[in-house]
């Protein structure tokens, strides 16, 4: 697992190159494919999976989105697992959508899903989810998900449960 941006050195030994300068997001996971580097990230409030182009020095964005993939916790670091026709597979979540398994292409942002595991709605209702975005007292932006109540109504008084936690590299992301 790695967290932050990635660098590149010469196998004959050498100075250290930082090939993700300026991008605004923070790499969990790398991996080595013909296409160049794949990784996956973590944008302050949604998952991202791209590929850098070492020969060319130009990184392209293959999917974001409010959403996590495979993983839990700390463990997550949005991984994917590649086939040789650039296919991927991974489990994909989010507040509204339960873990299911879907593929992808590395060559596009669209994903489909092969699974549709049952949920019962009883027990677990669907989420009403509210992205925010604010700036702190000392200029700092400030993300969080403001997830409502089953059975939310407008105008009643509720009691508000707040889980600080630090980021971007770590944040909290969109799962069921």
């Amino acid at each position: 697992n790695v967290s932050g941006d990635i660098f590149v050195t010469p196998a004959k030994g050498g100075q250290a190159r930082c090939i993700t300068p300026g991008i605004d997001h923070s790499i969990t996971w790398i991996e080595w494919h013909e296409q160049g580097i794949i990784y996956g990230g973590r944008h302050i409030d949604s998952a991202v999976l791209g590929c850098i182009d070492l020969e060319k020095g130009v990184t392209r964005l293959i999917s974001e989105g409010p959403y996590s993939i495979n993983g839990t916790g700390g463990q997550q670091v949005e991984q994917i697992s590649i086939a040789r026709n650039n296919t991927f597979a991974a489990i994909r979540e989010s507040f509204t959508e339960p873990p299911n398994i879907h593929i992808g292409s590395l060559d596009d942002d669209k994903w489909r899903q092969l699974t549709d595991l049952p949920v019962d709605k009883e027990l677990f209702p669907p989420l009403r989810m509210e992205n925010k975005h604010w700036v702190g007292p000392n200029g700092m932006p400030v993300q969080g998900f403001l997830v409502y109540p089953p059975n939310y109504e407008p105008g009643k008084r509720y009691p508000l449960f707040l889980n600080v936690h630090g980021g971007p590299t770590w944040s909290y992301m969109p799962r069921y």
